[in-house]
């Protein structure tokens, strides 16, 4: 069996009522997602026996474009085989290789449902979301050596205006999370850090980027200018 069918609209009609599970790979027809379809064809391949994968080009397939064209390409949906015919398991949109090995896994009975590891992954981030005490100890760790930006609150509890921001500071947490880390520190408990730093006045709040400090504004501000400085840090 060929490992990988090119599927026109008349063969997508025989591939759906045949008696194998079936793998739609959907796409435009440009060599704009190359890892992806290489990742499909390598899978195709292994499981030829198991498997019908068909690629279709949604450009040249009106019917299929009308039915699937609604989907963000690269698209991936797979069907198990049930007694009155096909019925969709899985679908995936802007589809990556490790999506299209997640999604064959789940249609063979070998993997967690895509949907669910997605919404268990959103429910994670936003389980880690929002702020962070940060120490001197681990200062080094968690500001410096960050992956991603980072936005550090110098802050006490004594102090109105950092109670002021502190609600700001933790919507940002949320809205970014992922995309840069929001942390705290309390000034009297790291006093070391404070001096580095220079801090005279609070709230300070500093945003540093591949372990050097980027930005800084003394007192509340509006979230406008936090979001500000964290989208340059962005850039």
């Amino acid at each position: 069996m060929t490992p990988l069918t090119t599927a026109d609209d008349n063969a997508l009609k025989a591939i759906m009522t045949g008696a194998q599970p079936v793998v739609l790979y959907l796409h435009d027809g440009t060599d704009n997602y190359k890892p992806t379809s290489d990742a499909v064809r390598k899978l195709a391949k292994k499981h030829s026996d198991d498997i019908t994968f068909a690629s279709v080009n949604l450009t040249d397939n009106p019917t299929a474009a009308a039915k699937y064209g609604n989907l963000k390409l690269p698209a991936l949906m797979t069907f198990e085989k049930k007694l009155f015919g096909m019925r969709e398991k899985s679908a995936s949109e802007e589809t990556r290789p490790a999506d299209v090995r997640a999604h064959v896994a789940f249609l063979l009975g070998e993997g967690e449902d895509p949907a669910i590891a997605a919404a268990n992954k959103v429910k994670a981030e936003a389980a880690t979301a929002g702020t962070k005490d940060v120490s001197e100890r681990t200062f080094k760790r968690d500001v410096l050596k960050s992956k991603v930006p980072v936005l550090v609150d110098f802050w006490a509890p004594w102090c109105g205006p950092c109670q002021q921001v502190s609600p700001v500071i933790e919507q940002l947490g949320e809205e970014y999370a992922g995309k840069v880390q929001v942390v705290k520190i309390n000034v009297d408990d790291n006093p070391s850090l404070s001096r580095k730093y220079n801090i005279m006045s609070i709230p300070t709040v500093m945003v540093f980027k591949d372990g050097t400090k980027v930005d800084s504004t003394v007192g509340a501000q509006s979230k406008g200018k936090y979001q500000k400085m964290l989208e340059n840090a962005l850039l």
